[in-house]
């Protein structure tokens, strides 16, 4: 922030010059508002602006939708004099976020898929010794078949505590270091109370996917459809790339007249104003005073009062809160 020395001017006129003025100033980059109160008195009639900002609301609505999309936002510095937000604007704006959230939609529900098959995998690859086909297992009319993990040290109670129980045994199919991953079978008569004898013994059951076929097979299929489902994830992400690219250009451009609109409005928005009248004050660079001055003048029904109050624009920016109009 420069140190240069700054001017107080008081700009008013008649109320239809406030939009036109706005934007003149936008443009100059070095008009520093005040508070319009400290320099009017209740009885000349002005009130603060107290329109809501249109724009900022708009602005994060892109903001957010590019970050989904992957775009990139930037501003170009150049003028948008006389930009306004149309119709067609808007209508653009919803459809960039109904794409966006369609293609985000796609790939959620494609990378949910996946997430699926590789939950099924992990739970499989604990049984794939199992050589049965899982679907008989599943169509069993008089037994029920219970997947799980029993910890090591309780597979040897079978023989001291329920040595005596024909029904009792578990099939262990694999182990990690703590556990053995396996199953054991129960007749529906006897369900609960077998399942019981295993909850004694620490037994943790597991839901294992229904599928045909054995445990290997199944596996080999949930394989392929994996390879499916990367395969369709990598062509969402070039379709992205692509809609990212032909977008790119005119989203830069909304960008930049959003912004150019909030922050003209943001200046508006320190005017004073009566039924047909504004007051807008502020500091602007001594060195620009006369050119600043002059553009204002181009419009109708505007004057210029300039202050003899001098200060640094360090202490301007700090006093308004802005380092730059709408910052």
């Amino acid at each position: 922030m420069s140190a240069a020395r700054v001017r107080l001017m008081k700009v008013s006129g008649n109320l239809e010059q406030l939009n036109p003025l706005s934007e003149k100033l936008q443009a100059c980059g070095c008009f520093y508002p005040d508070a319009v109160g400290k320099y009017v008195s209740s009885s000349m009639g002005f009130l603060p602006y107290t329109q809501d900002d249109p724009y900022s609301d708009k602005l994060e609505r892109l903001r957010a939708t590019a970050e989904a999309a992957g775009l990139t936002l930037e501003e170009n510095g150049k003028t948008c004099d006389g930009a306004s937000w149309s119709q067609e604007d808007e209508a653009y704006l919803a459809a960039l976020q109904k794409q966006v959230a369609d293609l985000a939609d796609e790939k959620q529900a494609l990378l949910g898929q996946k997430e699926v098959c590789e939950a099924g995998l992990q739970k499989y690859a604990h049984f794939q010794d199992l050589d049965l086909p899982l679907d008989s297992i599943a169509d069993c009319a008089f037994v029920k078949a219970r997947f799980g993990h029993i910890p090591k040290e309780s597979l040897p109670k079978f023989k001291t505590v329920f040595d005596d129980d024909p029904y009792l045994q578990f099939y262990p199919c694999s182990e990690d270091k703590t556990d053995y991953w396996g199953m054991y079978f129960a007749p529906l008569d006897r369900l609960n109370e077998i399942d019981g004898k295993f909850a004694f013994l620490m037994f943790e059951p597991v839901t294992v996917p229904g599928a045909a076929g054995t445990v290997t097979q199944v596996i080999e299929q949930v394989q392929k459809s994996i390879s499916i489902l990367d395969e369709h994830l990598t062509n969402q992400e070039n379709e992205r790339k692509a809609f990212c690219q032909k977008e790119q250009t005119r989203v830069n451009t909304v960008y930049q007249k959003l912004i150019y609109l909030r922050d003209a409005f943001r200046l508006r928005a320190h005017a004073w104003h009566s039924n047909q009248s504004f007051m807008l004050v502020g500091f602007v660079p001594e060195e620009k005073e006369d050119e600043i001055e002059a553009m204002i003048l181009t419009l109708p029904d505007v004057t210029v009062e300039r202050g003899d109050k001098r200060i640094s624009a360090r202490k301007a920016a700090k006093m308004t809160g802005r380092r730059k109009n709408g910052d």
